[in-house]
């Protein structure tokens, strides 16, 4: 069976209209203030990711994996945080091994449909067709819906790949 592509603007309310079963939200390490689909993730969870990082229980290193179950808070069943490491360690290669935790994560709680940013397209040090084609790469022959998390002048460019 072959995955389901979905595209969505960045935003927590176009994320949580798909209700999924897993959110991935990045954490790059040094990050403060947190922006885009963490500051809200964050926000709505009336700042437990800011204390998080506060207290050192997570740091946003390269590879840092930290799930929760987020309660009412969000329309998801899980929260995944990762961490992308910093700024000069974000490379198409570290987005790669990201991929592969994130689809490992998937693969071991048996989700039907995981929604995430495009890895390190928020850092401008991957290009959104590169980190697409790593996505549709990992996830190939699985059942699963994702939902793409993108800037919506970049949905054509990420489709076209999608769809290769």
């Amino acid at each position: 069976m072959a995955p389901r592509f979905d595209l969505v603007a960045p935003g927590l309310a176009a994320v949580e209209r798909y209700r999924p079963d897993l959110l991935v939200v990045e954490l790059l390490r040094g990050q403060r203030p947190f922006s885009g689909l963490l500051e809200q993730v964050d926000w709505r969870l009336c700042g437990l990711v800011s204390r998080w990082v506060e207290r050192g229980r997570v740091t946003g290193a390269l590879g840092e994996l930290l799930l929760v179950h987020p309660g009412r808070h969000l329309r998801c069943a899980y929260l995944l945080v990762v961490g992308i490491g910093a700024m000069e360690e974000v490379s198409s290669l570290s987005c790669n091994r990201l991929l592969d935790d994130i689809v490992g994560v998937c693969d071991g709680l048996r989700l039907g449909s995981v929604a995430l940013p495009l890895p390190g397209c928020s850092t401008g040090r991957v290009r959104p067709a590169v980190a697409a084609q790593l996505l549709a790469i990992r996830v190939d022959r699985r059942p699963l819906r994702v939902i793409a998390v993108a800037r919506d002048h970049l949905h054509v460019e990420i489709a076209a790949t999608l769809a290769q």
